[in-house]
């Protein structure tokens, strides 16, 4: 008779809104969760800590603080506690979304009330250091209401850390950079700026297995496919709603792989979670399945061994959704949760 095998636990850092900026939660919460339970393991005080990355040895999580003033802050894990090692400015208002290139000696941010990307500085003990650079962006797009001024929402570092893509929802463009590693910055003139369609506002994007990009599109709620081409980013394919309806007032906030060629989005006003699979015989997408879980402000997500643990941001919960059978597993309660970021597993204790 076989065994059943054990439920994957792993810890992870969630981000929050604070009543910093209206919302109920606290600060950087560390967790376990595993399909059948979620722990909240300890909470340390923090001004709206919306987005988190992790140092890649898994000892650093660094926050962007989304504020109107703008700061990043690290903190130190260990045994199930967080101690903050200081906070440096953003150099720009509400930063909404953090990374740590791959080499762990910067991070870079992206301020989205300031309309500029940051990197700055990360010491060997973890520590914050000097802002290495900043690059701001002009202009404004066709909705006069979320486009009318830059919005920078993500940066990403490709694996070999050479190259930095920025999103910007106001300009519908994901601009190209070359990472400047000995100074730890990215460069400030972009070798490509690529034009999506005008008013889709590109949040964030993900990376398959086989290199593909997947870009998911926020005011028109639709998904893109890009390609490396000779150097450069193509569109492979465009236009492919987010939800099963097709509306364009979903809202999706986040894109993670699953599997090797497949993605999930979660949707904050539909209150749902997508399933996509690439399939470039085809038109470029196929959507499997959509999971609903109204009324719920799907604001991120990660996916652990089938489970997507959820940010219920207006629900003030996390919750663990099986995406074989749709069920919820497991929820903790949490005030106004923005972020659900694994901690790196690399044989630490």
């Amino acid at each position: 008779m076989s065994r059943r095998r054990p439920a994957t636990a792993v810890l992870a850092s969630l981000g929050c809104y604070s009543p910093a900026t209206g919302g109920r939660g606290r600060g950087v919460t560390i967790a376990r969760l595993a399909p059948d339970r979620i722990d909240l393991l300890a909470v340390i005080d923090a001004p709206s800590p919306s987005f988190l990355a992790w140092a890649p040895d898994g000892h650093v999580v660094y926050a962007a603080h989304e504020t109107s003033t703008g700061s990043v802050g690290a903190y130190r894990y260990g045994r199930n506690r967080l101690t903050p090692l200081g906070d440096v400015p953003s150099e720009g208002a509400r930063p909404c979304h953090v990374v740590v290139h791959p080499s762990g000696r910067f991070l870079a941010c992206a301020n989205y009330g300031g309309g500029t990307f940051t990197t700055i500085q990360i010491r060997d003990d973890g520590t914050l250091g000097p802002t290495t650079g900043v690059i701001a962006h002009h202009g404004t797009g066709p909705d006069p209401t979320r486009q009318n001024l830059p919005h920078p929402h993500q940066v990403a570092f490709t694996p070999d850390g050479d190259t930095a893509l920025l999103t910007d929802i106001s300009l519908d463009t994901v601009s190209v950079h070359p990472v400047d590693a000995l100074a730890r910055r990215i460069a400030p003139q972009p070798r490509q700026v690529l034009r999506l369609p005008r008013g889709s506002g590109p949040r964030h994007l993900a990376r398959l297995a086989d290199g593909t990009l997947v870009m998911v599109h926020e005011l028109d709620a639709t998904v893109s496919v890009l390609r490396w081409s000779e150097g450069r980013l193509m569109i492979q394919a465009t236009r492919h709603p987010t939800t099963a309806d097709g509306g364009p007032g979903a809202w999706p906030s986040e894109i993670t792989p699953f599997g090797p060629d497949r993605f999930l989005i979660g949707n904050r006003r539909t209150g749902s979670l997508s399933i996509h699979r690439l399939a470039l015989a085809r038109d470029g997408l196929t959507q499997e399945r959509e999971i609903p879980i109204p009324p719920a402000n799907v604001r991120h997500l990660a996916v652990v061994d089938g489970t997507a643990y959820v940010a219920l941001q207006d629900t003030d919960m996390i919750a663990a959704i099986d995406l074989g059978t749709g069920r919820t597993t497991a929820t903790a309660a949490t005030g106004s949760p923005a972020c659900v970021a694994p901690r790196p597993i690399t044989g630490h204790a």
